[in-house]
């Protein structure tokens, strides 16, 4: 055997018992001309002997006209590349092939390569699925949140509204209790209702504050914060302020001090009758005249009324027509010197969330006492008392320029 048999040899063998589907094949009629063991393996035939003379079609192959379409783009393009074809095994299973034919140049013979892509085809369904699901959980992620954010304004709803019911009652048993003499027997019967007032409020202060989550948060989150958030959130884990004060002691210090007394005329603003009546009763017993409006709009335009002899503004945050923060902010812009109290359900840093550059005189949670609001008010128009004599001193000091 000389040397170019030898190398004809060890191509054939090398030919054949490589680890990939080789084939040369007629283009007129797509028999097989030579193939090699791998190649008869991949399509389905026990040996390559099978294969050889024979128009051999990947067997259970997903589609009618596979062969039709690879030998159409060799008669017209001169070649496939990666060309897939799934094909069905006899248990059931299915695999992937990859076919990538070229037109041998001057034959009408083309020659094949054939790989077997099931582990990608595997990992690329994998992956795909994997997509679906992620896409089907932030679905659910989005409704869960959407359910959330609902039940927040529900909750917080209700909240506000019963909220405002125990301010009014609370209000009028601290001040029928204030007017009782020490020794009466009602006096104990009032306090248990000042207290039972307090401890419901402290649900609806958490109920307000489940809700003031989706009210006055406006950072985004993260995937995982977010899940997070909603797992305590759905089952209602609400937190509270560990500092606040205990009913016991609020009701304890709730009979309005005798010893000072206001004066001038406080502008009252909520959208609920019970809150405004409770208020009024309140400031007039210690010394006021209340002005009364029901809604934010009502509210402006009373106060452009009688700018001159209000004191202070008692203002709710949550009412229709104008809400707290946008009456506040015309308020001041009437007179920038304003007294502005905000009331409301909410803790002070959700309700005045809103108003971080406006300049507040103070902020009080409800239910109040009427020790509360009395205490809130004194310490409001005494602070601004003593920075208009502060100033008054400073400008009588001034040296006068010539």
């Amino acid at each position: 055997m000389n040397q170019q048999e030898e190398r004809a040899e060890r191509y054939r063998d090398l030919y054949l018992n490589a680890q990939a589907g080789l084939s040369a094949s007629s283009l007129v009629d797509g028999k097989v001309i030579e193939c090699n063991d791998w190649f008869a393996k991949l399509v389905g035939r026990l040996k390559r002997e099978e294969c050889l003379d024979q128009s051999v079609v990947p067997e259970r192959a997903v589609g009618s006209n596979v062969w039709e379409e690879i030998l159409s783009r060799l008669r017209d393009e001169g070649g496939v590349s990666d060309f897939e074809v799934k094909v069905g095994r006899v248990d059931g299973s299915f695999t992937w092939l990859s076919y990538s034919a070229w037109r041998v140049p001057g034959s009408d013979q083309f020659e094949c390569v054939v790989s077997d892509i099931s582990k990608r085809k595997r990992l690329e369904e994998d992956g795909q699925k994997l997509v679906t699901h992620l896409q089907a959980l932030e679905a659910q992620i989005r409704q869960v949140q959407q359910m959330d954010e609902v039940l927040g304004v529900l909750v917080g709803g209700i909240a506000h509204d019963f909220n405002n019911r125990l301010t009014s009652i609370l209000g009028n048993a601290s001040m029928a209790l204030s007017k009782l003499p020490l020794e009466s027997p009602v006096r104990e019967m009032l306090q248990r209702v000042e207290k039972g007032t307090l401890k419901a409020a402290d649900v609806t202060n958490k109920m307000l504050a489940y809700s003031a989550k989706d009210r006055f948060a406006k950072e985004p989150k993260v995937l995982d914060k977010l899940i997070d958030e909603i797992t305590q959130r759905t089952a209602l884990k609400i937190w509270c302020s560990d500092t606040a004060p205990s009913a016991e002691t609020r009701s304890e210090e709730s009979i309005p001090p005798e010893s000072w007394r206001g004066s001038g005329t406080v502008l009252v603003v909520d959208d609920d009758e019970s809150v405004i009546s409770v208020a009024r009763q309140i400031l007039e017993h210690a010394g006021f005249t209340v002005l009364t409006a029901g809604n934010g709009r009502e509210g402006v335009q009373a106060f452009r009324a009688h700018a001159e002899e209000v004191v202070a503004v008692l203002l709710d945050v949550v009412m229709p027509v104008l809400d707290g923060e946008a009456t506040c902010r015309e308020i001041l812009q009437l007179d920038g010197n304003a007294r502005v109290i905000l009331m409301s359900g909410y803790d002070e840093q959700g309700a005045t969330h809103g108003l971080t550059a406006t300049r507040l005189a103070g902020f009080i949670q409800k239910p109040f006492l009427p020790l509360e609001l009395i205490g809130k008010l004194r310490e409001v128009l005494e602070e601004s008392r003593s920075a208009e004599l502060i100033a008054a001193t400073s400008e009588s000091r001034s040296p006068v320029l010539k």
